[in-house]
């Protein structure tokens, strides 16, 4: 039996993102407006290493059901750091990003 992972990110309404470009910048008409969603997916997941991939079954943003979501993850001291394997930006055509999620413990 394989754990399941869900994954809802809610991001801190002061740290807001750029405006969106127009629509006409992004690769898909809808794209630039899914990436400033809130992401959320679930899936079982496998680790190796210091890889955690997911099959994911739900998404928000159906182009990402059914393929799998690769994260890698390590400890710094008491946080938790998960990372994207670099991508092609949806905002920026022809940049490539990593997207970084911290998390620490609370005491």
């Amino acid at each position: 039996m394989h754990p399941r992972v869900i994954s809802v990110i809610e991001r801190r309404r002061s740290c807001c993102r750029p405006p969106l470009p127009p629509a006409s910048a992004a690769p898909h008409p809808l794209a630039a407006v899914l990436a400033h969603l809130d992401p959320a997916y679930t899936g079982k997941f496998t680790v190796d290493g210091d890889k955690i991939t997911s099959p994911v079954d739900i998404s928000w943003n159906e182009v990402n059901t059914g393929r799998n979501q690769t994260r890698f993850f390590k400890m710094e001291g008491e946080n938790l750091v998960i990372q994207t394997p670099e991508q092609a930006s949806v905002l920026e055509p022809g940049k490539r990003v990593t997207s970084t999620l911290t998390w620490e413990r609370e005491r």
